[in-house]
């Protein structure tokens, strides 16, 4: 927003500031007036917006490359002169036909905006046989909303010069693909939204407290809002909570966080269960506790099968904790994984091993190296296993393995044989604690961990591997291995804490805490070595052969195409089976059912196709309302096996029947099975291939 001849005139991010929180545009408003700073530069986000300027001007350069004559509509100062000077260049460039106009600046009524590309098309308008279309430089490999938003507001702003929408207008993504939206389709709700948001701007209030969203992370205005949340004793602070969790506390009458702590059962909102409510309210208590008496604390949970302590296995010689730095900027679209940490204390002692690739080629010779270490020191500690903390070291795993196409099946390995672990989820799992948040720099005060290493936290090591490579300074690099070795050795601390907690979780309930079952690691089928055998030779025939090598190239890569599309199924059945008992199905999984409680007051029926009496019974299980996304046969990650077969399923009345085994418990969560199998398929393309070669 901008002031223009004493009026506020506002522009396309202003709108989709107002679309993600109202709250920004009040207090822009306040700002504005009194003529103040929004606020101090926060390093990251100056980084990103660098890293998006340096896109929009590898964008200008292809185009200039491809032969195309660009206008480039001088940026000037802040000034309304210059402005206004912008606006009267971009007019005339289009009246005279430029092939492509760069940083068109437009003004019309109540909104501005600068687009970053104009491309002349051959369509009639106002200025002639010919008219624009608008392309704007993205980061993001993914379509948002906010670019239709933005894109929109520019297309009526052209609209107003050349008398026409545009036939297009399109977002030029990070990855290099360039997608295109008829605008015609969009503009009327945004439209509607711009007309909404001028209608509220009148009675928007600065001193009003603001939920907490998403477009919170990197807000200038995060500072004060925290504390006017914090003033009001927010519910928002509870950690763990969730935005629709806050809305039905509300709804209830509990709106802060001391009034929830000290809830009856009563109380609890129609639309959440029993066990959310519980859980929600004892973290709220702990933290209200901290309050008054500034001491952590914390409290185990009773011990549950396969979750909590019982998902830790027993500590082995040969353990490694692992924890992965990336660069989210490094390429549009595409993080750079670029240290894998580990620490590790075998027959050499206490040892951290750092392996770094600043590049892409160096990461992928990083990734291999690690990937190699480890497997090696797997054959030599066989009982040994890698924890990490959060899902990002798994998630970055497997992305290396995929995006590299290298040592995939090391990482297959990993996976199937549960080497893995992470230990928030065990900590969600085995107690409550009186931190606002779960991230392990705040458990650390209970296992008397002090960091030493100059950075600080997570988005610290983005900006300062960003300058790194500018700079090239090595104490630079020196300061973000020794963050990463910190967080390695603290995940270790942690695990041994977490082992002490158990013996006093063993204690407290009067049970033993059996540690995580270790099942023979899942071997693939004979039938699966075979396949797997095979593929490989076919495929090196493929790649090795004298003709078509183009073709025979897209082959062999697509030989593999089904085994690539399940990974991820693969990966999310996995996580939720690792994630089961940590986590609320209802409100954290858009796939799972949650929350499943079984119909006393409905008998069970009898199978209608069952060929004798005693097999299979229909069980009605109510849930609460969610998203859910189940297949016909689910699984039930508490037992690891089948969860039935789906006879109906009836969201308005929020009443599932499932056909199951009488004898088996009754569920509490359903997830979606492994992936549909594609013999069929994999077999067909294996039969081309040979036909190929033949």
């Amino acid at each position: 927003m901008r002031l223009i001849d004493g009026e506020v005139v506002y522009s396309s991010s202003d709108l989709n500031d107002y679309l993600a929180c109202a709250q920004r545009i009040a207090l822009g408003l306040r700002a504005l007036a009194r003529g103040e700073e929004v606020a101090a530069a926060d390093p990251t986000l100056e980084l990103i917006a660098r890293k998006g300027l340096q896109h929009e001007r590898a964008e200008l350069a292809r185009l200039e490359a491809a032969g195309v004559r660009v206008v480039r509509i001088a940026e000037g100062d802040a000034s309304l002169r210059s402005f206004r000077a912008a606006v009267a260049a971009t007019r005339a460039a289009m009246e005279a036909g430029a092939e492509a106009i760069y940083q068109g600046a437009f003004h019309a009524g109540a909104w501005a905006g600068r687009a970053d590309f104009l491309i002349r098309v051959d369509h009639p308008s106002a200025l002639g046989a010919w008219s624009y279309d608008i392309a704007d430089a993205k980061l993001a490999v993914s379509e948002k909303a906010s670019f239709l938003v933005q894109l929109c507001v520019y297309a009526d702003l052209v609209a107003a010069v050349q008398g026409v929408l545009p036939r297009s207008i399109r977002a030029l993504l990070g990855d290099g693909r360039e997608v295109r939206y008829d605008p015609a389709r969009y503009v009327a709700y945004v439209r509607l939204a711009r007309e909404r948001f001028e209608r509220r701007i009148a009675s928007l209030d600065p001193e009003a407290v603001p939920e907490r969203v998403n477009a919170c992370e990197g807000c200038a205005w995060f500072e004060r809002c925290d504390e006017r949340r914090r003033k009001v004793d927010h519910l928002s602070y509870v950690a763990g909570i969730r935005r629709a969790q806050i809305a039905r506390l509300d709804g209830a009458g509990l709106t802060t966080l001391a009034a929830l702590a000290q809830a009856p059962d009563a109380a609890k909102p129609a639309r959440m269960s029993a066990a959310t409510f519980a859980a929600l309210r004892k973290q709220a208590a702990l933290q209200a506790q901290q309050r008054t008496t500034g001491v952590p604390r914390y409290e185990l949970l009773e011990p549950r099968e396969r979750t909590g302590f019982a998902a830790l296995p027993e500590p082995a010689r040969g353990d490694v904790y692992f924890d992965v730095e990336g660069d989210p900027l490094y390429e549009p679209g595409r993080t750079l994984e670029y240290l894998l940490g580990a620490y590790v204390h075998d027959a050499d002692g206490p040892r951290y091993r750092p392996f770094w690739g600043e590049t892409r080629t160096g990461e992928r010779a990083a990734f291999e190296a690690f990937a190699d270490w480890l497997s090696a020191h797997l054959r030599a500690h066989p009982g040994a296993h890698v924890y990490h903390y959060g899902p990002y070291d798994k998630i970055a795993l497997r992305r290396l393995a995929m995006q590299h196409g290298t040592r995939e099946d090391a990482v297959d390995d990993l996976l199937r044989g549960e080497v893995l672990v992470d230990l928030h989820n065990v900590v969600r799992g085995a107690l409550v604690q009186s931190h606002e948040s779960y991230s392990i720099k705040k458990l650390e005060r209970f296992y008397h961990f002090r960091r030493g290493a100059e950075i600080r936290r997570g988005d610290q090591t983005i900006v300062e591997f960003e300058q790194y490579l500018v700079d090239r300074d090595p104490a630079r690099r020196a300061a973000i291995v020794a963050y990463n070795e910190e967080d390695c050795f603290s995940t270790r601390l942690l695990h041994e804490w977490l082992l002490h907690l158990r013996r006093e979780a063993e204690a407290a309930f009067g049970v033993p805490v059996a540690a995580r079952a270790e099942e023979p690691a899942r071997p693939q089928s004979a039938a699966a070595l075979a396949e797997a055998e095979e593929l490989d030779a076919l495929q090196r025939a493929l790649l090795e052969g004298p003709s078509d090598a183009a073709a025979q190239r897209r082959l062999a890569h697509l030989l593999a195409y089904h085994r690539r599309e399940d990974k991820p199924v693969w990966w999310a059945y996995f996580d939720r089976l690792d994630r089961e008992g940590a986590y609320d199905p209802v409100d954290e999984d858009t796939e799972a059912l949650g929350g499943l409680e079984l119909c006393a007051e409905i008998a069970p029926e009898p199978d209608p196709a069952a060929k004798r009496r005693g097999g299979n019974l229909i069980y009605t299980y109510r849930y609460p309302r969610q998203q859910h996304k189940l297949g016909k046969k689910p699984v039930d990650p508490a037992t690891r096996k089948s969860g039935g077969e789906i006879v109906s399923l009836d969201d308005e009345a929020r009443l599932i029947r499932i056909k199951r085994n009488p004898a088996a418990p009754h569920p509490r969560t359903l997830i979606p099975g492994p992936p549909i199998g594609t013999d069929e398929q994999k077999n067909a393309l294996r039969r081309f291939a040979r036909a190929v070669l033949d």
